[in-house]
């Protein structure tokens, strides 16, 4: 039976993450569940998940509220 063990992203995989995105762009596979990966062009920018995936501007946050009322 395989083991698999799971780990935090850090630098000390940059290579690996990045060598598996240039192989997934290669055959065309989806990259569902890899934290937007696909959208990123660096390890740096992928590995700053705070401000990539949860980052939403407060303007447009007001700007929608303003348009309900």
């Amino acid at each position: 039976m395989c083991k698999l063990l799971l780990t935090r992203p850090s630098q000390q995989y940059a290579q690996q993450v990045m060598s598996y995105k240039k192989e997934m762009e290669e055959h065309g596979n989806s990259f569902a569940g890899c934290a937007g990966l696909e959208d990123v062009h660096s390890f740096e920018e992928w590995i700053d998940f705070e401000t990539r995936l949860f980052y939403y501007p407060v303007t447009k946050i007001i700007r929608h509220h303003k348009k309900r009322f």
